[in-house]
């Protein structure tokens, strides 16, 4: 949710992503030097002076919690606009499909299966081809 309200918004971002194999021991690194809000990710750095999302701010700005940052960046960007209801509840579905429906019935599962158990292969691929693009048709 949090890249496509960034993308909605028009604003380009560096994407950090910790692959499944090796990735615990490499977000445990990064995590050491980085000033992260409650010690997790998501995290939303927005450097002092972003002209849309810290335009006043003389130091960085650093978020977590993907609902929050979701909800700051439509605020800041417009996005959130009442007036336009149809918007405003196409940003609530996106997070609210995502959280309950895509994320805990088709992705939670496969993470906790070790990276060598013969299941996971045929379920990060069930992922990736069948319940990330049914996720998106629905916008």
């Amino acid at each position: 949710p949090i890249r496509m309200a960034l993308h909605l918004a028009g604003i380009p971002f560096k994407d950090q992503v910790f692959p499944s194999a090796g990735g615990r021991e490499e977000y445990l690194a990064w995590k050491q030097t980085q000033q992260l809000e409650f010690g997790q990710v998501p995290l939303l750095e927005i450097p002092a002076g972003h002209p849309q999302l810290n335009k006043e701010g003389t130091e960085p700005l650093r978020m977590a919690e993907a609902r929050a940052i979701v909800n700051f960046i439509s605020r800041k960007c417009g996005l959130d606009d009442w007036a336009n209801a149809d918007a405003v509840y196409r940003g609530e579905i996106l997070l609210e499909f995502f959280e309950k429906d895509f994320f805990w019935k088709s992705v939670r599962v496969p993470l906790y299966y070790s990276d060598d158990d013969p299941k996971r292969p045929e379920m990060m691929k069930n992922i990736f081809e069948v319940a990330f693009p049914h996720f998106l048709n629905h916008f």
